[in-house]
C-alpha cells in the first residue's frame, strides 16, 4: 500500500503583486512620499521659520559692528577730549609766576651754529620748544631717541644732553625763566610737549617709510 505523504505549502515562496514588492523593497521612495505629503502650509512655516533665523543671525552680526565702531568712537572721543583739555590748560597756565621777578635780570642770546634761537617765533611755549629741538638735532636724532636723562627702562637712546642744554638755555632767556622756578617751568609745561613731539616724529617717519615702499 503507498503512503502519500501531503506537505505543508511553503509561503516563504508565494508569489507577491508588484505592488507589494515596490513597498517592501523601496521603503525610501515611500518617506519621500509621505514628505511630499506635507501641508502647504507648514512647508510654508519652516520656510519662514529658516528666513527668521537667518535674519536675526544677520542683525546680531549688525548689532555687533555697532557696538565695536561705537567703542572705538567714544575712545577716540575720550583721547581727543583729553588732549583739548591739556592745550586749553596749557594755553591758561600764567608763565608769570615762573618768571624773573628782578627787572635788573639780563638774559643773553642762545646762539647755536650761528642761530640765535631766542629769535625764533612761534605760537606758544610748546611751540618754541619743538622748533628749537629742529634747528638743534636732526631729523635721525629725533625719530630714534628720546628725552634726556637717559632711563635703563627705555630701549632708544637719549638726545644728546649738551646739545640739550641750548634748548634749556634758549627756554631760559626767551621767556625769563627765573633759575629757581625753571626745573617746574620745564616739567610741568614742556616736557610732555616735547615727548609727544618725539612720539609724533617717529610716526610721521614710520607712515612716510610705509608710503614710500
Amino acid at each position: 500500500m503507498t503512503t502519500i505523504e501531503a506537505k505543508a505549502p511553503d509561503l516563504s515562496k508565494k508569489s507577491r503583486t508588484p505592488q507589494q514588492k515596490r513597498i517592501s523593497l523601496d521603503p525610501l521612495a515611500k518617506l519621500n512620499h509621505r514628505i511630499s505629503a506635507v501641508h502647504p502650509e507648514t512647508e510654508k512655516t519652516i520656510d519662514d521659520l529658516q528666513r527668521n533665523i537667518q535674519a536675526s543671525s544677520l542683525i546680531k552680526h549688525i548689532d555687533i559692528q555697532f557696538k565695536t565702531i561705537r567703542q572705538e568712537n567714544e575712545k577716540q572721543y575720550m583721547l581727543l577730549s583729553k588732549k583739548i583739555d591739556r592745550k586749553n590748560q596749557f594755553n591758561a597756565i600764567d608763565l608769570s609766576s615762573f618768571r624773573e621777578s628782578s627787572q635788573d635780570q639780563k638774559f643773553d642770546d642762545v646762539i647755536y651754529n650761528n642761530i640765535n634761537l631766542t629769535r625764533i617765533r612761534a605760537k606758544n611755549v610748546g611751540d618754541y620748544g619743538r622748533q628749537v629741538l629742529r634747528k638743534i638735532f636732526s631729523d635721525e636724532e629725533l625719530i630714534s631717541s628720546i628725552l634726556p636723562p637717559e632711563g635703563q627702562q627705555y630701549a632708544r637712546k637719549p638726545l644728546d644732553v649738551e646739545k640739550f642744554e641750548f634748548l634749556h638755555n634758549a627756554l631760559r632767556s626767551k621767556y625769563h625763566i627765573a633759575a629757581d622756578r625753571y626745573d617746574e617751568f620745564y616739567n610741568k609745561l614742556i616736557r610732555l610737549k616735547l615727548a609727544e613731539f618725539l612720539s609724533n616724529e617717529r610716526k610721521r617717519h614710520r607712515k612716510r617709510s610705509e608710503q614710500n615702499v
